[in-house]
């Protein structure tokens, strides 16, 4: 093959890998965007911390679901044994990272007369670590899935 040849195979395998790491990661993605529109709307359409702190709480479960969902797709996806066991190993350790970090968020809470402006923003912070993990377990997956 000629350079030009070889180069031109690289970039169609490239978007050949584009196409499908979009078309794996799609499914969970476009549920994702749902919620977080949904959670932009009831946000912007209410200014009460309550209700607010219970949109942010439904987003929460949602994402939480979806990590859930994604720890057993990646899991029955690896098929070898020592990767798994890697995963899983980390997987664990993210989840005592979570719980650390909620109790580090959980002690901002100082005043009591601020308690539901502050419940509504420590709620924000915990669902941004799950929606950063959610990414990330999205990228793992799709890359697996190759």
């Amino acid at each position: 093959m000629t350079c030009m040849a070889i180069k031109l195979k690289y970039f169609c395998d490239f978007f050949l890998m584009m196409a499908i790491y979009f078309m794996a990661s799609s499914v969970s993605f476009g549920q994702l965007v749902e919620v977080d529109q949904k959670l932009e709307n009831c946000l912007k359409n209410t200014d009460k911390n309550v209700i607010q702190l219970d949109c942010i709480e439904e987003a929460i479960e949602l994402y939480q679901n979806e990590i859930n969902v994604l720890y057993t797709s990646i899991c029955d996806a690896i098929k070898e044994k020592n990767h798994k066991k890697q995963f899983i190993a980390a997987q664990k350790q993210w989840n005592k990272f979570k719980l650390k970090e909620y109790e580090m968020i959980d002690g901002y809470i100082k005043n009591p007369v601020l308690t539901n402006t502050f419940n509504v923003l420590t709620s924000h912070s915990k669902l941004q670590i799950l929606r950063d993990r959610t990414g990330n377990l999205m990228d793992y997956y799709s890359v697996i899935k190759l």
